[in-house]
């Protein structure tokens, strides 16, 4: 079991942010000011580091919204170090008009599973409201996902959470909003496949009278009674 977190702590230590194995990008938050006002965004240094170098106080949090495996590479070098990590999957809501829980919750399962097997001690789970469109009761799906994946051990199985839902969160012992969730999910997983990409934001504004809505909405009509 790790803990598990949706809000940033205020006065947390915390490193963020790196790519490749060599040196690494890290974000240093500073502690909150009084009052919990936000660091204006040039107060917060933008450092290049060797992770080794890295004081053994701070905790990592290693960030991936889309992968699905392959996380040992964001995590081991902090690890490998001695430094406390956390891992940081996503809900998959931004810029969307409904989350993508297709991705979302494989992308938590996978990352939350190689944490806890690399010795991760928590979990970030993110949500961005990009555009000011985001509706939070949209992505309790992948938050209480996301809370089921850090609280069990080993890898959570998403059938099951998937068949849990409705009754447990909502009370539906019928199971039809466990069956709208999923047919969402299809639905997101089809967009994804036709060209027009997910249900985005973007796509849910395009003029259908452009040149680019026009093609778009050939490719919708073809999946259109999938």
């Amino acid at each position: 079991m790790i803990r598990t977190q949706t809000r940033r702590r205020r006065n947390a230590r915390r490193v963020l942010c790196f790519k490749n194995q060599g040196n690494f990008k890290i974000l240093t938050l500073k502690r909150a000011p009084p009052g919990g006002a936000r660091l204006p965004r040039r107060s917060v240094p933008t450092l290049w580091f060797s992770v080794p170098s890295l004081p053994k106080s701070m905790i990592a949090v290693p960030w991936n919204y889309w992968s699905v495996s392959g996380f040992d590479r964001a995590i081991k070098p902090f690890a490998d170090a001695g430094i406390e990590t956390w891992v940081a999957p996503g809900v998959n809501n931004w810029n969307r008009v409904y989350p993508n829980n297709d991705v979302a919750l494989r992308n938590i399962q996978g990352f939350v599973r190689d944490g806890q097997r690399l010795g991760s001690t928590g979990m970030l789970n993110t949500n961005w409201d990009d555009d000011g469109e985001g509706i939070f009761n949209q992505v309790w799906y992948g938050v209480l996902f996301g809370a089921a994946a850090s609280w069990q051990h080993g890898e959570s199985s998403i059938p099951h959470f998937v068949e849990s839902f409705g009754l447990q969160f909502h009370g539906d012992g019928t199971g039809k909003i466990s069956a709208a969730q999923a047919k969402l999910s299809q639905a997101q997983a089809l967009l994804a496949k036709s060209g027009p990409g997910e249900a985005t934001t973007q796509l849910y504004w395009l003029d259908p009278f452009t040149h680019e809505g026009q093609l778009a909405a050939q490719k919708l009509r073809a999946i259109s009674h999938d």
